[in-house]
């Protein structure tokens, strides 16, 4: 008996001595990791035959609450193949792209990735990228720098409905100005006010949850700098399953396995079912790596354009995951351009917001209207230049595009928006466009003016001046 106890006890402390040692090891590789330059280069400090467009990754204003997409393109200056072995980053992000790929000389290969500037405004977002390439050449490590910012706030980010089952989360304006409440999902909220307030108070109760599965809540705002924030509903009462008929198969397997789909639909399931959730299964597989679950789905007899309780369809979905590829297969296979989500965003709107510059492309080929106005009262080319996203602003542009357009109500111009949080190479292009310096807001502000009140003095500098300016 003492002698298994005392092998017991050996066991525990070898047990705890790993697990400490694996977490050192974990802190230590984070370290590492963050002290890395801004500026990509090899360690050690040998030229790496690997060049990354932008060297400098400074990513400036993020809006805190939501996905950001962004890319860097990897070119082979070497004279023989290289092999691209894997990428990865530090903290929330998530990379759009499959390897290993074999890089030949003088080749390149673009590198997106979505990334989350956190839900603290003022918060300094940091993520450190680690690429890894085949032979003796050095990985290559280089950092990412932003600022988040948003003009709302709220609370709780995280709700816990076994501790408040009334679900209240109240959310408020902290520039001083008052903004509506458009839409909440899932849509069972209570207590939303379609009045401009400077705070709202709003309700998901527990028993209007049919599953108390953790999962995102989602407001929609009338707020362009912050329209949108996303929280997560939870309660510890849920309990995992496996799933049993076909259609939970087929839900379960849309997430990423081609099998149980193929189960699913020949055991006799709905390709057109949605869950619990109102969502259809073919959204599932839009924001997956591969565009064969997508394909499988609509060869079943799946509608190509049903909507979750957001009003968003599949090539939404792809576009808002950096899905380019599904997103061209389901406009190929007839997907509208047009339809339109509760707040009355379109497809091109999200490809403007995520800076998707083929895909705007692609999308007004297929007929997409780019002077199309959302519940905000803006238009593709406002979203562009309020992410700051350059190519997206010029492909809208160079489709004719109306650089002086403005808002519905705050009669917000693409140059204000641009104005406002500082893009100054997107300011470039609109003022090359014709855009007007002189037009006012609603409040009788120029973009000028904008630039002062939000500290931007290089801005501030190209449109006092805008004659000089050149993109």
């Amino acid at each position: 008996m003492i002698d298994s106890r005392h092998r017991s006890y050996r066991c525990f402390l070898l047990h705890v001595r790993s697990i400490s040692t694996g977490l050192a090891a974990m802190l230590w590789i984070c370290v590492l990791a963050y002290a890395q330059p801004d500026i990509a280069q090899v360690q050690p400090g040998a030229q790496h035959p690997i060049v990354v467009d932008p060297a400098t990754l400074e990513l400036g204003k993020l809006q805190a609450y939501v996905r950001h997409r962004r890319f860097v393109t990897l070119t082979n200056t070497a004279n023989a193949p290289i092999k691209v072995l894997n990428i990865k980053g530090t903290g929330a992000m998530r990379f759009l792209w499959s390897g290993p790929r074999v890089l030949r000389p003088g080749q390149s290969t673009s590198i997106d990735f979505l990334l989350s500037a956190g839900r603290a405004p003022g918060q300094q977002t940091r993520r450190g990228i680690h690429i890894a390439v085949e032979g003796d050449y050095p990985p290559l490590r280089f950092q990412l720098r932003g600022e988040a910012y948003a003009d709302i706030a709220f609370e709780p980010t995280w709700l816990r409905l076994d501790e408040d089952p009334t679900g209240r989360i109240s959310i408020w304006a902290t520039d001083g100005e008052p903004f509506r409440v458009l839409a909440v999902d899932p849509p069972i909220a209570l207590g939303v006010s379609d009045e401009p307030r400077l705070k709202h108070e709003i309700f998901l109760p527990l028993e209007r949850f049919e599953h108390k599965e953790r999962r995102l809540f989602t407001i929609y705002l009338d707020k362009p700098t912050c329209n949108v924030v996303q929280g997560i509903v939870s309660d510890r009462e849920w309990i995992r399953r496996q799933p049993q008929t076909p259609n939970e198969k087929l839900f379960s397997g849309s997430r990423g396995s081609s099998r149980w789909v193929d189960e699913a639909l020949r055991a006799g399931a709905d390709p057109s079912a949605v869950d619990a959730f109102g969502t259809p299964a073919l959204l599932y597989t839009a924001k997956n790596l591969h565009g064969t679950l997508s394909q499988t789905l609509l060869d079943a007899g799946a509608a190509i354009d049903a909507t979750d309780t957001r009003g968003q369809t599949a090539l939404m979905w792809a576009i808002n995951y950096g899905r380019s590829d599904v997103a061209r297969m389901l406009v190929d296979r007839g997907a509208s351009v047009g339809m339109r989500d509760v707040v009355g965003g379109t497809a091109l709107m999200l490809a403007a917001r995520y800076g998707d510059h083929s895909t705007i492309e692609m999308l007004l080929a297929a007929g997409a209207d780019p002077e199309a106005v959302d519940k905000l009262g803006l238009r593709a080319l406002h979203w562009a230049s309020l992410r700051g996203n350059l190519k997206t602003t010029k492909a809208l542009l160079d489709n004719q595009a109306n650089a002086n357009a403005q808002s519905e109500g705050r009669l917000l111009t693409p140059l204000m928006c641009a104005a406002r949080r500082g893009y100054t190479e997107v300011i470039k292009v609109l003022l090359e466009a014709g855009a007007d310096v002189e037009a006012i807001d609603n409040a009788g502000r120029t973009a000028l003016m904008w630039a002062v009140k939000e500290s931007h003095p290089e801005a501030a500098r190209i449109l006092q001046d805008p004659g000089t300016e050149q993109p």
